[in-house]
C-alpha cells in the first residue's frame, strides 16, 4: 500500500511558493518509505516531476543544504530519461 504525504501533491487550483521553513516542518513530517511525488524546477529542463520512496532524508541548516532521496524513482511525464 502506497503511503502518500499531506501536501506533496498539490491539488487542483494554484499552489502557493513554499517557504524553506514550510518546506523543513513538511520534511520532517515525513516518514522515510513513505511515497512522494516532488515537483522540482531544474535549470535546464524547467519543472520535472519525480516519484518514488523516500529512502533518506538530511536537513541543514537552510534550504540549500537540506535533500531527499527516493528508491525506486521515476520521472514522470514526456520525454526522454523517464526512468531515473
Amino acid at each position: 500500500e502506497k503511503e502518500e504525504s499531506k501536501g506533496a501533491v498539490p491539488g487542483p487550483g494554484p499552489v502557493p511558493e513554499a517557504t524553506s521553513q514550510d518546506v523543513t516542518k513538511e520534511l520532517l513530517n515525513i516518514d522515510e518509505g513513505a511515497f512522494l511525488r516532488v515537483n522540482y524546477m531544474h535549470p535546464q529542463l524547467g519543472k520535472v516531476t519525480y516519484e518514488g520512496a523516500l529512502h533518506e532524508k538530511f536537513i541543514g541548516t537552510c534550504a540549500s543544504q537540506s535533500y531527499i532521496q527516493l528508491s525506486g524513482c521515476r520521472r514522470c511525464g514526456d520525454g526522454p530519461g523517464e526512468e531515473e
